[in-house]
């Protein structure tokens, strides 16, 4: 079943994926804050690049404007700043807003077990400005410096210091799964999102290298939209 939904290689064969992944985008991502301590941002293009390509909620969405939070928010200073890393921001409360976080927030934390996530992000969201948003994204990712230790010599291997470039932990991001089964393939294009569900969703993943050092773990939850993406 791996090899039909992945692609792979059998006796000389290769097997062509019959799915497609879009690459991951940022939907929220966590800055830290002068209270609640830390809360997501988020900015318009980027809500509304989610919106076209899951066709959620896009009255709501359609409606978002920058500087705005819930009506719950936890982060609010003094009724109408939010402070995130040193700068103060000043925002105002939003309806729509608020509705929308209340039905992403079952969408992106739908376990029972992920109250208080869920709860958080129904209070702890801000829209920024794309350029604000932009900003923090580029300047607020974790950095690690790194080595490479000669095994003989016990210290650093020539030239390998490095640096890695890490999303903060609490990011959540959204990527668009196609089905498109080749033409030999058994699997018709319901088979193959209903698998790949039924394996996945609701569980944690590790993608990608460093899993020793705790990095690329992350869960994955299905959003159901139109067409032939979920």
């Amino acid at each position: 079943m791996k090899e039909k939904l992945f692609g792979g290689e059998s006796t000389a064969t290769d097997k062509a994926a019959s799915l497609g992944f879009t690459d991951a985008r940022i939907l929220f991502f966590p800055v830290k804050s002068a209270k609640s301590v830390f809360g997501w941002v988020t900015c318009p293009t980027v809500i509304y690049k989610f919106a076209r390509e899951s066709n959620f909620e896009n009255e709501l969405i359609q409606s978002i404007e920058p500087n705005q939070v819930t009506q719950s928010s936890d982060l609010l200073i003094g009724g109408s700043n939010v402070v995130l890393e040193e700068f103060t921001i000043e925002v105002s409360k939003s309806e729509k807003l608020t509705q929308l976080m209340i039905k992403l927030s079952k969408v992106i934390y739908p376990s029972a077990d992920d109250k208080y996530w869920r709860d958080k992000l129904k209070k702890d969201v801000v829209v920024l400005s794309d350029d604000d948003f932009r900003d923090f994204v580029m300047h607020s990712t974790e950095i690690v410096t790194r080595i490479r230790i000669d095994p003989e010599t016990k210290t650093v291997a020539q030239g390998q210091l490095f640096k890695e470039e890490y999303l903060p932990e609490d990011t959540i991001l959204y990527f668009v799964l196609i089905s498109n089964p080749p033409p030999n393939s058994q699997l018709e294009t319901e088979q193959c999102l209903d698998k790949f569900s039924e394996t996945f969703n609701h569980k944690i993943v590790q993608l990608g290298g460093n899993a020793t050092l705790g990095k690329g773990y992350f869960q994955l939850n299905k959003l159901e939209v139109t067409g032939n993406a979920q």
